[in-house]
């Protein structure tokens, strides 16, 4: 009991980084952090579950994770399936990152239903590839190829701000993609990467980020200029490698997501 009790202590420390650095914790307030460093540590002993998409899963995630999307009906069965609710060890939900709310809305959730020891691992799956890529799977292969990673300038290169979006929307031979799942969007959303995209003048096509992956690799599409966006900016990362595989060069993203052109006044209710 001594040893959880600290180990326990110490997952609670990262709670106290900078706010600026971890924004959704103050909107999970039951969502208790584990830094890169106590996962480490608890790793081949803590029930680690990736709740991203299949897509994102199949590009990277931490080695031995379970694959379970917070969003599927049957969740907290599943979970259950994973780790007994009074089980003592550590159960980590984790997705893209501090601006991922489906981690922190797992560990919540299993929280409130009576699973003790529940965590999240806010610093997103990029940290843990880039810091412990021998206990990473990446594009099929452990340990992760960090020559293989998508550098930042070639993502860059692909982003653009919403009134380009919105120009590029209505030109010819073009088909715009939400790949948020549908719980991402809602007409009274709370959080700003949450809400409906509209775009006068120009149809958008709502599909999850799974299909989306699927589509890329029949290669549909595969003659039209495709605006693909997110949440937050990150989702489009990893469709990005199923993009660059099959061979797709006429493509641009919505840069930094819906929550961007909300938070800038650009996308307005």
């Amino acid at each position: 009991m001594r040893k959880l009790a600290l180990f326990c202590l110490f997952l609670i420390l990262p709670s106290l980084a900078a706010a600026a650095d971890y924004p959704l914790r103050a909107k999970f307030p039951q969502a208790t952090p584990i830094s890169t460093e106590m996962l480490l540590s608890q790793h081949g002993k803590a029930v680690v579950v990736d709740v991203r998409t299949q897509m994102e899963y199949d590009v990277a995630h931490v080695k031995d994770a379970a694959l379970l999307p917070v969003d599927e009906s049957d969740f907290l069965a599943q979970v259950g399936a994973l780790r007994g609710k009074s089980d003592t060890a550590a159960l980590v939900f984790y997705c893209n990152g501090a601006l991922c709310a489906k981690s922190y809305k797992a560990a919540e959730i299993v929280t409130a239903a009576g699973f003790g020891n529940a965590f999240v691992y806010d610093a997103g799956i990029m940290t843990w590839l880039k810091t412990h890529p021998e206990k990473t799977v990446f594009l099929g292969r452990t340990p992760a190829d960090p020559k293989l990673v998508i550098d930042d300038e070639a993502f860059k290169k692909r982003l653009i701000d919403f009134p380009e979006f919105s120009k590029r929307a209505l030109e010819p031979n073009t088909i715009i993609i939400d790949i948020r799942d549908d719980s991402q969007r809602s007409v009274n959303a709370d959080l700003p990467q949450n809400q409906i995209l509209v775009i006068r003048g120009a149809a958008v096509q709502n599909i999850a980020s799974d299909r989306f992956a699927a589509f890329i690799k029949a290669e549909g599409f595969k003659n039209k200029q495709l605006l693909v966006v997110d949440a937050v900016g990150v989702q489009i990362r990893w469709a990005q490698y199923f993009l660059e595989e099959h061979g797709y060069t006429n493509y641009a993203f919505l840069k930094g997501g819906v929550k961007a052109a909300v938070e800038s006044g650009a996308l307005k209710k």
